[in-house]
């Protein structure tokens, strides 16, 4: 069981990870650890629900390798798991794809920003601005580009215009 616990913490993107947290989930039930088997039944799930929606997305990359929007699906998923290198690496060849694709545009800003890469981050907002002013998230980056630079009056405009587009999450 310690090298499981070693495996998953280590390679939780890997595909075995949801097999691991199934074998860790019996460990704990077998036990009698009900409340242990209930948390590693949380991360199986999450774990096995991150896997499939990852292979949906390599299926229609290799089904449609000139779609941009399977390869924004899948940077989506590596940033969801703080994959930053591997997220910028999908949204990138989305944008190799079509320079212009605005959603993708909006996440490589988000991305930027996680990275720390602010003038980048703040170009990429730019470019996904300029392409579509309705873009939702692209005001959350901004709004939280402009909080962590001390620049409250510009994060504040950001965030009204993320609320006024329907956006829900917190700066």
């Amino acid at each position: 069981e310690p090298l499981l616990v070693e495996f998953v913490s280590r390679a939780p993107w890997h595909v075995e990870a949801p097999q691991a947290w199934f074998v860790l989930v019996d460990a704990a039930l077998a036990r009698g650890d009900s409340s242990g088997s209930a948390s590693r039944e949380q991360s199986r799930a999450q774990s096995a629900e991150w896997h499939a929606f990852y292979r949906a997305r390599r299926v229609q990359v290799r089904a449609n390798p000139s779609e941009t929007l399977p390869r924004l699906g899948l940077a989506q998923l590596w940033l969801s798991a703080n994959e930053l290198e591997r997220a910028r690496a999908a949204v990138e060849s989305a944008l190799a794809i079509d320079t212009r694709f605005c959603r993708g545009l909006e996440l490589a800003a988000e991305i930027e920003r996680r990275a720390g890469c602010v003038e980048d981050a703040r170009s990429r907002a730019d470019a996904a601005l300029a392409c579509d002013s309705k873009l939702v998230e692209v005001h959350l980056t901004l709004a939280r580009l402009a909080r962590d630079a001390g620049d409250a009056t510009t994060s504040n405009v950001h965030v009204a215009r993320y609320r006024e587009l329907g956006g829900k999450k917190e700066l």
